[in-house]
């Protein structure tokens, strides 16, 4: 896997720019990890990086978060925000109560994923960025969830992301970012990666496409 734009294991924070908000904190506590805590409804924990550039072209990225204190409802002004500018669109993540949503100018919001987060449990979103920059496939734990979500089409700087808690000062939000990995084309998850397959737990499948699972090379042309 080719992670050639970015890939972030927080072990410090020294390519990124805090500015947080109010008493809001933006640390790296455990080691290995982003810790984000608005600490209460009037701060904002946010930190930025300019990375160079995106471009125009399809990509992808990977984030893993774990969720310490939660929104209490779906409105995406409650939430955790993680966002990812290219040249042309960017991508506007919410994790709110109980989904993943996004924001493009034609559809507005849209709800991704709807799943019932659990605390202190770990969870990797993967979005295939692609159509040139026009929607892109989600995933979950390497299962897909979405498939062609709008993106925006009004980009900060090509190259910025964003990683907020409580961004509209709402209400206390806190969470733990373990990876931040960013990547030029389309990125499918590896099999071993993959969780399930078309809602099947992948360990307990024995062919695809009647061929013995441990003979598949390829699945959709991805090794």
């Amino acid at each position: 896997m080719a992670w050639d734009l970015l890939e972030e294991n927080f072990n410090d924070l020294t390519d990124w720019t805090d500015n947080d908000y109010g008493n809001g904190v933006s640390e790296i506590s455990p080691a290995g990890q982003l810790h984000q805590d608005s600490v209460n409804a009037a701060s904002i924990a946010r930190i930025y990086q300019d990375i160079g550039t995106i471009g125009t072209g399809d990509y992808t990225f990977e984030i893993k978060v774990l969720f310490d204190v939660l929104p209490t409802t779906e409105t995406t002004a409650k939430n955790l925000y993680f966002q990812v500018s290219g040249t042309t669109h960017r991508v506007n993540l919410y994790f709110t109560k109980g989904t993943l949503q996004t924001h493009a100018e034609v559809a507005g919001y849209t709800t991704l994923i709807t799943k019932a987060w659990a605390l202190d449990t770990w969870y990797t979103v993967r979005c295939i960025v692609h159509n040139s920059q026009n929607d892109m496939d989600v995933y979950l734990d390497g299962e897909l969830e979405y498939s062609d979500g709008d993106v925006e089409k009004n980009p900060e700087t090509d190259g910025v992301i964003l990683i907020r808690a409580n961004p509209w000062q709402q209400e206390v939000a806190e969470w733990h970012v373990d990876y931040i990995y960013i990547g030029a084309g389309q990125q499918v998850p590896s099999t071993t990666s993959i969780k399930k397959v078309s809602g099947v737990a992948y360990a307990s499948i024995k062919k695809i496409g009647g061929v013995a699972i441990g003979s598949v090379k390829k699945i959709a042309g991805v090794e």
